[in-house]
C-alpha cells in the first residue's frame, strides 16, 4: 500500500487524477485512497445523465487512452489493473 501511495504521488498527467491522501482504519486493517471529487462524477454516472454527441465520445476515449499511454510508457510500465467506468472521473475541462 505504501509503495502504491509513493508511486501515485509521483504521477503527473492531465488525465490522471492526483492523489490527495489516504484514510486508514487500523483496527480493521483497511485503507482507502483519496482523490479529488469531480462534479460530473464517474463515467458510469455521467453516461446515465448526459446525452453525448460523437465528438464528445471520441474526446473522452482519447483522454482515457492518453492517461493509459502515460502509465504504460513509464519505466517500469504501470498497469492500472482495475479500469472500469466507476474508476474514471469526469472533470469539467
Amino acid at each position: 500500500f505504501v509503495n502504491e501511495l509513493r508511486l501515485l504521488d509521483k504521477l503527473s498527467h492531465p488525465n490522471i487524477a492526483k492523489i490527495i491522501g489516504f484514510v486508514e482504519d487500523v483496527e480493521k486493517s483497511i485503507a482507502w485512497l483519496v482523490f479529488p471529487w469531480e462534479d460530473n462524477g464517474n463515467l458510469r454516472e455521467f453516461l446515465r445523465s448526459a446525452t453525448w454527441e460523437i465528438p464528445e465520445r471520441v474526446s473522452l476515449i482519447r483522454d482515457v487512452a492518453s492517461g493509459l499511454e502515460y502509465l504504460h510508457s513509464r519505466q517500469p510500465p504501470i498497469c492500472h489493473g482495475d479500469l472500469k467506468s466507476v474508476s474514471i472521473t469526469i472533470s469539467n475541462s
